[in-house]
């Protein structure tokens, strides 16, 4: 168990340092955008309609956008303090939750990472449970709740309902659409492993 949770630990450590120099560049390049459209696209705005120019359509957006901006700051600030409280609302439902962990996953970049992620958490957990002696079916159970994803719990629940009905790990994981081909080989090897022995 004590290396079971150092190793959760240092993946979580691992996870979180490769998500914040993305997470840090978003913000940073953000915020220099907020920048740029609140205070220099105004001086060229200025620039332009002195000069009595035809501008092209993104540039007429981009100075409709930085008007927008420079006008309704508050009222934008507060709808962005409703959306995220929207946002938590519907975390707290089950289909909001299923729906964000769909996103998550989906995410270009950061999806594949999360997903990596779960599936190692689901591994090593699996294996400490299967090491202990718990029986397949009852660690595939508990595996299904402490994936910390609804799509990936979803998914091993169904591949454990088909166990129960006589189907291989391999193939019901296979099955789900959910596991990468590598966690599919490792489960075949094992299997192949167990049936040997």
């Amino acid at each position: 168990l004590t290396v079971y949770l150092e190793k959760s630990a240092a993946l979580r450590r691992k996870v979180l340092g490769a998500i914040a120099y993305p997470t840090v560049i978003l913000t940073v390049a953000i915020g220099v955008v907020f920048i740029m459209v609140v205070k220099i696209v105004p001086i060229f705005e200025g620039v332009y309609a002195r000069a009595n120019a035809t501008l092209p359509a993104p540039t007429r957006s981009l100075i409709w956008a930085s008007v927008l901006v420079r006008t309704y700051t508050f009222t934008a600030f507060v709808l962005f303090l409703l959306a995220v409280t929207a946002l938590y609302v519907a975390l707290q439902s089950d289909a909001g939750r299923r729906l964000f962990d769909r996103v998550k996953l989906a995410v270009p970049m950061f999806g594949s990472l999360i997903r990596k992620a779960i599936m190692a958490r689901v591994c090593r957990t699996l294996a400490v449970l299967l090491n202990s002696g718990i029986p397949l079916i009852e660690a595939m159970e508990t595996v299904s709740r402490v994936a910390g994803n609804r799509i990936i719990e979803d998914a091993l629940t169904r591949a454990t309902r088909r166990m129960r009905d006589g189907g291989t790990i391999s193939a019901t994981l296979r099955e789900t659409g959910e596991f990468p081909a590598m966690i599919i080989q490792l489960a075949v090897s094992r299997q192949r492993e167990y049936l040997a022995d």
